[in-house]
């Protein structure tokens, strides 16, 4: 996150903002020696390698991402995954949010997600 912040990305600045107010919570990574040569054989960093570290730790059952070369590197890996748009349909099914939050959520995120993955969410909502 560090790096992104630095690099000015809107992504990194918000998840700051919200670790400043209680909404997120930092988790230390561990370093185990097979996960550390699959990071580097992949050539991942920042962010994305931290991702792999705490998935391989073992108490998590997916990744959630909207980086679609990520996405393609972690699905090659048998790595379960959501996008955000997934992972709102996923709250909102399992009632941790209303129908009207994830609306408000998934407008918030659509210029930043495939107008199809956007309206597959609606879809979703709108069945149901």
């Amino acid at each position: 996150m560090d790096e992104g912040k630095t690099r000015g990305y809107a992504d990194a600045l918000t998840i700051d903002e919200n670790i400043g107010r209680g909404k997120l919570r930092v988790i230390e990574t561990t370093r185990a020696e097979n996960t550390e040569m699959l990071i580097k054989t992949l050539n991942l960093l920042g962010g994305e390698a931290d991702t792999v570290r705490l998935f391989k730790q073992g108490s998590y059952g997916a990744i959630a991402s909207d980086d679609s070369r990520f996405i393609d590197l972690i699905e090659s890996l048998e790595i379960p995954y959501m996008t955000p748009s997934t992972l709102l349909i996923y709250l909102w099914k399992i009632r941790a949010i209303s129908k009207q939050e994830a609306r408000q959520c998934l407008d918030k995120i659509k210029a930043l997600i495939s107008s199809d993955e956007y309206l597959a969410s609606i879809d979703e909502l709108v069945k149901e």
